[in-house]
């Protein structure tokens, strides 16, 4: 039996308008009579695109990166703030000892207007991207129903943002933070407890989680950790039952974009 590495169509999948090479989709569509294509050769060819001469080909992945970026912001949704209101009621009923990693975009703002105000409070931008940021903070209770998280993840060029993740039962998803849709990976908890987080953050946000199980099962990161020197590493680990969790989560007001 072959290698799944070693059949062309599972390249060719990596052409498709959702994949990594999907400022190339047009290959797909070529006529018949050039199917037959070397789709690992050509994705190991396009690996680097060198944009000092500003290539043809360069343009066009930086337009599809551009459109994908637009996209991944007008899908991110999130619960309203009567949902919000309603799982913070069940959370404030419980007896809790809160671990925490927090980014620091919140604390490098910039009055937008300097030290005036127009039409009234002084609006605020975030150093890092010079725009108005707006925030919600939501809590969630851990049940014992809940089977599984889908972690949503978020790509800004070569950085990974944790956008939020949704609690799976057998009949329920309770959204926690934002939901992007097409890019959640699943953390299986079923008949094993988890116990917390390895989290790699950086000035931005959240970039990478590493679940922690009371089995001591070796997980993978979910997203991309260690990016620059600014990134750091906390373990968020109880050592009894998670019984909820809390974010405060960043959205980008012109962009819609979270952090």
């Amino acid at each position: 039996m072959a290698s799944v590495f070693e059949i062309q169509s599972f390249w060719k999948l990596k052409f498709q308008v959702d994949g990594d090479r999907g400022f190339l989709a047009c290959l797909i569509d070529s006529p018949q009579r050039y199917e037959s294509k070397y789709w690992l050769l050509l994705y190991r060819c396009t690996a680097t695109i060198d944009g000092n001469d500003r290539s043809q080909l360069w343009v066009i992945r930086q337009q599809w990166e551009i459109h994908r970026w637009l996209r991944e912001r007008c899908s991110l949704t999130k619960v309203s703030n009567k949902q919000i209101a309603s799982q913070r009621n069940l959370v404030n009923g419980l007896e809790l000892c809160w671990k925490e990693a927090s980014a620091e975009i919140h604390t490098k703002r910039f009055p937008k207007n300097g030290n005036f105000r127009k039409n009234g409070p002084v609006v605020w931008i975030c150093k890092a991207c010079w725009i108005e940021h707006v925030s919600f903070e939501q809590d969630v209770p851990l049940q014992s129903s809940i089977i599984s998280l889908a972690v949503s993840i978020m790509w800004e060029a070569e950085q990974t943002f944790i956008t939020g993740f949704d609690l799976l039962s057998a009949d329920t998803r309770i959204n926690f933070g934002y939901r992007l849709p097409g890019t959640q990976v699943l953390i299986d908890i079923h008949d094993r407890k988890l116990r917390g987080f390895m989290v790699d953050f950086g000035k931005c946000g959240i970039h990478a989680i590493r679940p922690i199980f009371n089995t001591g099962d070796t997980s993978s990161w979910i997203g991309q950790p260690g990016g620059n020197a600014s990134y750091k590493s906390v373990k968020l680990v109880l050592d009894q039952d998670i019984k909820a969790f809390s974010g405060k989560f960043d959205l980008n007001s012109r962009h819609e974009g979270n952090r």
